[in-house]
């Protein structure tokens, strides 16, 4: 009797449950194998803001169509920093990073660019430049972006590590450098470059840079260097001015130190208030 029953059991089994009941663990597919930010990253769109696109729209659709994912909802980070829905994006970036506990998901240098800006805005300047030299680390293939693209991003986390303080100083220095040559650097580089010399005390290491671009920043509309959105506009004029006085030219630096003392960080308005008095009595 044993033969018939084990046949029987056999054929049981054979017939039960196909194969796919067998749960085994498979990594499952990309759910975005594509791109759908491809045309709004920082290579394309020099900007932190960009309302008007249609190609907004047709990304955050196709993300709102997507599955969740780590990498969906950073994605989707993205886009509406660029639409100016602040506290959208970071609900969408604190779900990507608890999705994300490797925090694999910031290895998106446009997503790390975007936790970086709003960590900016939220005043965590340590943070922002944290992740913006990881964003610009992971954007280091010489074609990712072009010279223009990469000076905008290099200065804005620049300005981002010296709003730490004084402790700040060498990061920027070492950001800018790494931005561009000094020979293709552009005279907003290499004023700013002035500025953290003369934040840290090396004047005469400040003035050999200032120096041959003075002429160059004069009549500069120095807000039109900034991306849309960015943050710390002051240090751009912070920068200019210095680099004028420095430069020989505190006539010209005294409206660019004005502006830059009214909105200057508490750590650097004594810095900048005597700056604008130096060039108020070294004017003519």
């Amino acid at each position: 009797m044993r033969a018939p029953a084990l046949a029987v059991t056999l054929s049981l089994l054979l017939s039960a449950a196909p194969a796919a009941a067998f749960d085994w663990p498979v990594r499952r597919a990309d759910p975005l194998p594509r791109d759908p930010i491809e045309r709004l990253r920082w290579d394309h769109i020099n900007a932190w803001h960009a309302l008007s696109l249609p190609d907004l729209r047709l990304a955050l659709a196709r993300l709102d169509d997507a599955p969740e994912s780590a990498r969906s909802l950073g994605l989707r980070a993205v886009v509406l920093r660029l639409q100016r829905r602040d506290d959208e994006a970071r609900a969408a970036l604190r779900r990507a990073l608890s999705l994300s506990p490797d925090r694999a998901v910031l290895d998106d240098p446009d997503v790390a660019l975007t936790a970086a800006w709003l960590a900016a805005r939220d005043g965590d300047f340590a943070e922002a430049a944290r992740l913006g030299r990881h964003a610009l680390a992971r954007m280091a293939r010489p074609s990712a972006l072009s010279l223009a693209h990469r000076e905008a991003l290099s200065l804005e986390v620049a300005r981002w590590s010296m709003a730490r303080g004084p402790e700040g100083l060498d990061d920027a220095l070492a950001i800018l450098r790494a931005g561009a040559s000094t020979a293709a650097a552009s005279p907003l580089v290499r004023a700013t470059v002035a500025l953290a010399l003369a934040r840290g005390g090396r004047l005469d290491d400040a003035r050999a840079v200032a120096a041959p671009v003075a002429a160059t920043l004069q009549g500069v509309i120095v807000v039109a260097n900034l991306p849309s959105g960015a943050t710390l506009p002051e240090e751009v004029f912070a920068a200019v001015g210095v680099a004028l006085l420095l430069g020989g030219r505190p006539g010209e630096a005294r409206a660019s130190l004005a502006v830059a003392v009214q909105g200057s960080l508490d750590v650097w308005r004594p810095f900048q208030s005597a700056q604008l008095a130096a060039a108020q009595r070294r004017a003519p």
